[in-house]
């Protein structure tokens, strides 16, 4: 396959503001900035085209509790967010041992396997700093708010959901350790809007003709959703990462979009866009949450 820039935002490069990033690889382009940051130009600049971007920074972190609420520094390594357990175990209360099912990666194997483990062990695990296994990580990944109900009221909707008919179809939850978190390529079944609470992600976003082409030559196969049963495993996946991330003797890999999110940073991701994330630096707890609408 021979790298070629997406097609579908060479339209509004020059109708909006990219983020100036020097980090990002000359192959990837960084995602427009939502500007003004309203409804109205959300729907018909991105949601109405459907068209991926960025929101300014930080710019959901005085509209969502959870952010400033579940996460603090860590006492030794302020640098590094932990969960917040005192907030946790309030809150919670005995259902902070609720068994949530968690995605436990084999990354020597290029497998992962699902457990039901508590949200207080989870919660344990993603406070802990130092030397660790990196072979084996667990995540807490696409859990429903519904398994966790008490935390809705720090996670309220945000207005952009109203861009369409304002129907949410899912809000889910991502956390776990900084240490080798990572989401191979896929495609949503609805339209995104993901934000980070903790730590630090990079995503890589391909238009829905680039990431076919990807997953038809390099993946073995189209149908692929962020479902447990269509997840990519073994000689696909670590063959599809090396060309979205452009390792070893993929070369350059192949164009598309990059954002890198912090705490109260956002991204939306509209329905076929394909995309994968992973989690940046080795410590700390990283935590996001997405919803899905139409």
């Amino acid at each position: 396959m021979k790298p070629r820039p997406p097609s579908n935002l060479r339209c509004i490069a020059t109708s909006t503001t990219p983020s100036p990033n020097p980090l990002v690889p000359p192959r990837m382009s960084p995602l427009p900035i939502l500007s003004p940051p309203t409804l109205p130009s959300f729907r018909d600049s991105y949601f109405n085209p459907t068209l991926p971007c960025t929101f300014p920074p930080s710019h959901f972190t005085s509209t969502l509790p959870a952010i400033s609420q579940w996460f603090i520094p860590h006492p030794k390594y302020p640098h590094l967010q932990v969960p917040n357990t005192q907030f946790f175990h309030k809150t919670l209360a005995n259902r902070i041992n609720a068994l949530l099912l968690m995605e436990v990666s084999l990354h020597s194997e290029g497998k992962f396997l699902q457990i039901h483990a508590p949200f207080a062990k989870l919660l344990e695990d993603i406070s802990f700093a130092g030397p660790r296994d990196r072979s084996i990580t667990t995540y807490l990944a696409q859990c429903s708010i519904n398994e966790i109900p008490e935390l809705k009221d720090t996670l309220p909707t945000p207005q952009y959901i109203h861009a369409g008919k304002g129907d949410v179809y899912n809000v889910n939850l991502w956390m776990g350790h900084a240490a080798l978190i990572a989401t191979p390529l896929h495609k949503d079944p609805n339209p995104n809007l993901f934000v980070q609470l903790a730590g630090t992600k990079r995503v890589r976003m391909f238009d829905p003709d680039t990431g076919r082409e990807m997953v038809q030559e390099f993946g073995g196969g189209v149908k692929r959703f962020r479902m447990p049963d269509e997840m990519m495993e073994g000689k696909y996946r670590r063959m599809i990462d090396k060309v979205v991330w452009g390792e070893g003797d993929a070369g350059d890999g192949v164009s598309g979009f990059e954002a890198t999110v912090g705490p109260g940073d956002g991204l939306f991701i509209p329905k076929g866009w394909w995309h994968a994330i992973r989690s940046v630096g080795e410590e700390g707890a990283v935590a996001s949450v997405n919803w899905w609408f139409r």
